[in-house]
């Protein structure tokens, strides 16, 4: 029997690349809710799927990238060599998944 892996809710939101510093769009975050196993390409897809429904303003046409909140590219778990999945993510942290703890930012 297998058991279907439990969800969790984390922020999203949208910043904006001008005179060479990310900025971001205010009231821009969503809530997303992901799997707790999701590494960084279903982060991106659930993401910017929910931002194109929800969003009138939001330009499906342009390519986004994932961020943390400190700006750096959501590629490995911070400080390891290993890819982006949120239960290591949760695990490192060593806490739950909180909105404010959560990494994604799109940007264009």
């Amino acid at each position: 029997m297998s058991t279907k892996p439990k969800d969790v809710a984390i922020n999203v939101g949208l910043k904006r690349f001008e005179n060479d510093v990310f900025k971001t769009i205010r009231e821009s975050s969503l809530p997303v809710r992901l799997p707790i196993n999701a590494v960084a390409a279903d982060i991106k897809q659930k993401t910017t799927l929910k931002c194109v429904n929800s969003n009138i303003s939001f330009e499906s046409s342009l390519e986004y990238i994932l961020l943390y909140p400190d700006d750096n590219m959501v590629e490995h778990i911070p400080g390891t060599s290993e890819p982006l999945n949120l239960e290591h993510y949760k695990n490192e942290l060593g806490k739950k998944l909180k909105p404010h703890h959560t990494l994604p930012c799109l940007q264009n």
